[in-house]
């Protein structure tokens, strides 16, 4: 059942991206995503995996209302303000309860990877040889839908426990012309993982192949965008440098623990950074919140501390191996994780959540308890 609403969703929603060309879907993907994630709370048995997955469900739930009434009862901060600054704490409340549910075996899950493949390649390689963007996209900007598919990849390889060479043609090709220079060193990331398992010589010399395609991509791509003006012109460094000079002035339980729910940055920070209109508060007086600083590496520690932050990443960790995976897939999941969210929203994005989501629904123990449906 479930896996007919997921499957209908992403194929809609690929179908639509068909109708523009431009730099953004004709409707809020985010959005239709957001609301498949809920329906899973729905459409399963209000049942958990056991009390772990209990525990960890009223720890993310418990943090978020708690949250809730300081940020919006009591500071009186705007609810959307809020919503985008917490949305990982959000999504992992989900994750827990949707723990050990099952979505389909391989056939089902490579019927979804197989769409999905074709559907990008079909509409990043037009968008690019027909000159309609330089920086395609199927359903939102290709640094969040990149990584998404980046890790069904992974998934697919894992679940058939082979890497054919069709597919990863496919995939380099996809990101190669992507324009995404997040997106690169996630994919090598990945690729690494699968194919440095057993060295061989010629594994060593095919890897070392892709890897200089992709070094000279990623550095063309950055000369081509910071040519003239140097690193200067690097954003992520202006983010930074207000991260750095808001985190320096901040106590040392801020630092652990984050700030006051929905504290603003001040002023001056906002000031530095007002070339990103867009990203200030929907309360539309000047200020500005975490979300400006665009890594979510960055907002997790400002919002959540360090131990916050460390909690998240030791949250996907545990969903992964109780879901039956190794070490080693787990750590490649976070290491895309962490690289996504140096530049982008990373775990706050729901592409992250989706990708969690198929991890427990097609996970190895259902897999080997023959459920191949």
């Amino acid at each position: 059942m479930y896996f007919k609403v997921i499957f209908f969703c992403f194929f809609s929603l690929g179908i639509l991206g068909f109708l523009d060309y431009g730099r953004a879907h004709i409707i809020n993907v985010s959005t239709a995503f957001d609301i498949l994630l809920i329906l899973s709370v729905f459409i399963y048995k209000p049942k958990f995996a056991d009390k772990t997955s209990l525990l960890m469900f009223f720890i993310f739930l418990s943090y978020f209302f708690i949250s809730f009434l300081i940020a919006i009862v009591f500071q009186g901060n705007h609810l959307l303000d809020f919503l985008l600054a917490y949305k990982a704490i959000f999504y992992f409340t989900i994750l827990f309860y949707f723990e050990r549910k099952t979505i389909g075996g391989k056939r089902r899950f490579y019927q979804l990877y197989k769409w999905l493949v074709i559907f990008f390649l079909i509409k990043y390689v037009s968008s690019v040889l027909l000159g309609l963007n330089d920086r395609p996209l199927l359903f939102r900007e290709n640094n969040f839908e990149l990584m998404l598919l980046a890790l069904l990849f992974y998934l697919k390889c894992i679940l058939f426990n082979n890497v054919k060479g069709w597919d990863v043609i496919a995939i380099i090709v996809i990101f190669l012309i992507s324009g995404s220079k997040s997106a690169i060193p996630i994919l090598f990331l990945v690729l690494a993982s699968l194919y440095l398992k057993g060295l061989t010589w010629k594994k060593i010399l095919s890897f070392s192949l892709i890897g200089i395609v992709f070094i000279g991509v990623f550095v063309s791509l950055l000369l081509s965008k910071y040519g003239l003006s140097g690193l200067a012109g690097i954003d992520r460094i202006a983010f930074f440098r207000v991260f750095y000079l808001e985190m320096i002035n901040s106590s040392i339980l801020e630092v652990i623990f984050g700030h006051i729910r929905m504290s603003a940055l001040s002023e001056s920070s906002c000031n530095a950074l007002y070339f990103y209109p867009g990203l200030f508060s929907f309360k539309n007086d000047g200020s500005c919140y975490s979300l400006i600083l665009h890594s979510f590496i960055l907002r997790s520690v400002f919002d959540h501390g360090v131990a916050g932050t460390l909690m998240i990443f030791y949250s996907c960790h545990l969903l992964l191996t109780r879901a039956g995976y190794t070490s080693r897939v787990s750590y490649t999941f976070i290491g895309v994780m962490f690289l996504n969210s140096l530049s982008v929203s990373g775990f706050n994005s729901v592409f992250f959540a989706l990708s969690m989501l198929v991890y427990i629904g097609f996970s190895p123990n259902k897999i080997n308890n023959n459920q191949e449906i």
